[in-house]
């Protein structure tokens, strides 16, 4: 209730409100941008790894793919939003673990996560993922900076370093050094999984969070990258 008094409220100062967020909120009202025109736009080019997917049914007809990006110098992530009616299948596959060269052009946004990629190809170059947050604290101020800037953010990208997953008062958990920790989303046996990789030491988790739990999607485990 208070995310729809909060996007009717700024619909009423929209003209007031700084170009990047008026179009998070036409986003948001079903407005979208043509691809033509976003890819109008500078892009940012970068060795991308594809650190997680997953496939959601938006109805009965349509299902939606989200595949996030990690850039190698960058540390930017993006989110390739990508649709398939009526089980006709996606136009292009992206296999979790391989590394894309391409440019990513952002739509506008005051946070901008959701993109377009400009001439991709698939790249055998060595990639050192990186640039992930050191602590559950480090990560909250993160996501604290994006909320500021865009409220209405939807799935945050988490790529969180030195945790280990644990199975603790009925739910898995991530927990880091400080003994700070963050819910997890997963079934038990995805969780036991997690908890079976990581053999009782830090390691890496990429996910999404939603404001409440962290869905993994890949983890990074003595260096190497893993799909979960």
């Amino acid at each position: 209730i208070g995310d729809i008094y909060l996007l009717l409220r700024a619909f009423q100062r929209m003209e007031s409100l700084p170009g990047p967020l008026q179009d998070d909120l036409l986003a948001l009202a079903g407005v979208n941008l043509k691809k033509e025109d976003v890819l109008a736009q500078p892009g940012i080019p970068d060795h991308w790894l594809v650190a997680g997917q997953t496939e959601e049914a938006e109805d009965a007809n349509l299902l939606a793919r989200r595949t996030w990006l990690i850039g190698q110098d960058t540390g930017r992530t993006a989110l390739l939003l990508d649709f398939s009616w009526g089980g006709q299948g996606f136009e292009t596959s992206f296999r979790l673990g391989t590394v894309l060269r391409a440019e990513a052009v952002f739509y506008p946004s005051a946070y901008p996560q959701r993109a377009l990629l400009r001439a991709f190809e698939y790249s055998q170059a060595a990639f050192e993922l990186r640039n992930g947050h050191a602590n559950l604290i480090a990560f909250a101020e993160a996501y604290a900076r994006a909320l500021a800037q865009n409220p209405w953010l939807g799935r945050f990208p988490a790529f969180l370093e030195e945790v280990v997953p644990v199975f603790h008062q009925k739910q898995f958990v991530l927990v880091d050094a400080q003994r700070k920790q963050l819910p997890l989303d997963v079934s038990d046996e995805l969780g036991w999984k997690l908890v079976a990789m990581s053999c009782g030491n830090p390691i890496g988790v990429f996910g999404t969070w939603d404001g409440t739990v962290v869905l993994p999607l890949s983890a990074v485990v003595a260096g190497q990258f893993q799909g979960i």
